[in-house]
């Protein structure tokens, strides 16, 4: 969906894209078909962006409170159209980080030398961390009153 607010992304491939948002999916839905990882890999090289959308993809800007008026519009007059230039423009402000990655990044760069400057320290402290991570996977209550194994 970001694609439909990119400059470089050409009028055609938004059309389809456009298309795909229309489209009645209804029988679809009824049943989900979970592809192999051979069919995926076959497939997905033989995708264009506009495969990826589809009716759900409304989803997303509903959930941004983006008023969509300006998809029943033609794709090339979206450059006037002050809805579209507003979605574009709130689109533009969101901030796309790998959570898990930046997070696993920060906290070593946040604590790299405060705790300790050894290298051995170090290890060993990040071996810690990883077995009460494997231990206590998640925070929920039963999870936290299991006691800690000798």
């Amino acid at each position: 969906m970001l694609s439909l607010f990119d400059e470089e992304v050409d009028f055609k491939t938004k059309t389809k894209m456009i298309n795909n948002l229309n489209r009645d999916e209804s029988s679809d839905s009824a049943k989900r078909y979970i592809p192999s990882k051979g069919e995926i890999t076959q497939n997905f090289f033989n995708m264009t962006l506009d495969d990826f959308v589809t009716q759900r993809s409304k989803q997303f800007l509903s959930r941004l409170q983006i008023d969509d008026s300006f998809l029943r519009e033609d794709v090339s007059s979206w450059g006037e159209n002050p809805t579209f230039l507003e979605a574009r423009r709130r689109i533009s402000r969101l901030k796309v980080v790998n959570d898990t990655a930046e997070r696993a990044v920060k906290l070593m760069q946040d604590f790299n030398g405060f705790i300790t400057t050894e290298q051995e320290q170090k290890q060993f402290l990040l071996h810690c961390v990883q077995e009460h991570r494997d231990l206590y996977p998640d925070c929920k209550k039963t999870t936290l009153k299991r006691s800690y194994p000798n």
